[in-house]
Parts: C-alpha cells; sequence; structure tokens
C-alpha cells in the first residue's frame, strides 16, 4: 500500500522496484490525495496493474494506509512511502521474518538514506522514555547488520499480519501525518505482539519526501 499526492517524480521509481522482486505473490495498492501533477495517468499508462483508490482531496497520510488496507486481499500488509526505492529481494526477506517466526506480529526494514547509501534512515522505531526516535538514523548501515527486536516499525517500509490489525485497530488517523506508526505498534506492543527489524529487507528512502506533501 503507497499513498502518494503529487508525487509524478518519485513514485515511477517505487513501482518499477516493486516489478523487479522476486517474491511475486503480492498485489500494489496506490491511495492518491488529490494529485494534480499527472501522477494518475502516469501509472494508468505505466504501471496498469496497480489498483488505485483515489481520494478528491488531500486526507493526509494514516487515512490513506487505511484506505489502501480496506482494499487489500492478502493476509499480510505492507507499508510503502512513494519516495522510496526497494532492493528487489525486500519482499522476499520481510515475508521470510514472519514466515520463520510466528511470534512476530509486524516487521520493520532497513531504510538507507537515498543520497549516501552508506547511512541509516532508520532500522526500525524506538521508544526511550516516552520519547520515540527513528532507530540509527545518520550511523553507518555496517552498525545494524543483526535481525533484532525493536519498538515499532517505519512506515516508509514495513509489514504486518493482517490478524493483528484486525485485533488492534487500523492507524489512528488523528495523527494524520506523523507518529500514526509509533501509535500502531505501541497498540500492537500492548496486545502481546512484538516487532522486529530485518536488515537484509532494504530500501532507500529519500527522506520525509512523502509526508511534506500528504498531511
Amino acid at each position: 500500500i503507497i499513498p502518494t499526492c503529487m508525487g509524478r517524480d518519485v513514485i515511477g521509481e517505487c513501482l518499477n522496484s516493486l516489478r523487479a522482486q522476486t517474491y511475486r505473490n503480492f498485489e500494489v495498492i496506490v491511495v492518491d490525495n488529490g494529485s494534480r501533477d499527472g501522477t494518475m495517468d502516469l501509472i494508468a499508462r505505466q504501471f496498469p496493474e496497480t489498483r488505485v483508490v483515489r481520494a478528491p482531496v488531500n486526507t493526509g497520510v494514516a487515512k490513506a494506509f487505511n484506505d489502501g488496507i480496506r482494499m487489500a486481499c492478502g493476509t499480510r500488509i505492507v507499508i510503502l512511502n512513494d519516495d522510496v526505492r526497494a532492493e528487489s529481494n525486500w519482499l522476499h526477506e520481510l515475508n521470510k521474518v514472519l514466515d520463520q517466526h510466528a511470534d512476530i506480529g509486524f516487521c520493520a526494514s532497513l531504510s538507507l538514506q537515498a543520497n549516501d547509501i552508506t547511512q541509516v534512515d532508520t532500522a526500525g522505531d524506538s521508544l526511550v522514555v516516552g520519547a520515540a526516535y527513528k532507530r540509527g538514523n545518520g550511523r553507518n548501515r555496517k552498525d545494524h547488520e543483526t535481525e533484532e527486536e525493536v519498538f515499532s516499525a517505519s512506515c516508509c517500509g514495513a509489514i504486518y499480519r493482517k490478524s493483528v490489525l484486525d485485533q488492534i485497530g487500523l492507524f489512528d488517523e488523528s495523527f494524520c501525518t506523523n507518529m500514526e506508526d509509533v501509535d500502531l505498534g505501541f497498540r500492537a506492543q500492548l496486545a502481546g505482539y512484538r516487532c522486529l527489524y530485518a536488515p537484509r529487507a532494504i530500501i532507500y528512502h529519500r527522506g520525509n519526501y512523502t509526508k511534506t506533501r500528504i498531511g
């Protein structure tokens, strides 16, 4: 599920990276929040296999996620920003973690900074004394090569068991643009679902490109 708004300059690279995935059993749903820059024309012309949900106005990223989830058919939900390029084995690695760990409810990707792929954007989210932050942000990727449990997963690239969302509910739309993923992670943890960081599930993220347009 990919939210977008005025994302014509970035979403093509994102969708092409999904076409190149080695794991093939998935659908792509783009939720458009009132784009007026030709984003939808580009998708219709170049990526006709993509399912599209269109909102007439920008309703925020949390609602966009939820609109996509309600349309999805799968037993696992993957959330991805439109300003992300995924390595070809990304979905394979995320699904492998869930296949191997029945007690894990959701997983975080290794998100690297697109303008310097040696630097981490986020390696999952951490929560310390009530403050959430992007784990590993600005550090070298070699510092985060170990699979380990984390507090929650950043929605620049995350996978959730649909059964977890059915139990705890979807994203809280009052958060609109920020901390919606941390809030969902908090509710999942309280319900007993753990999050695992998958260091071989790698994406390249431009930063806050998505959220500066959707919110």
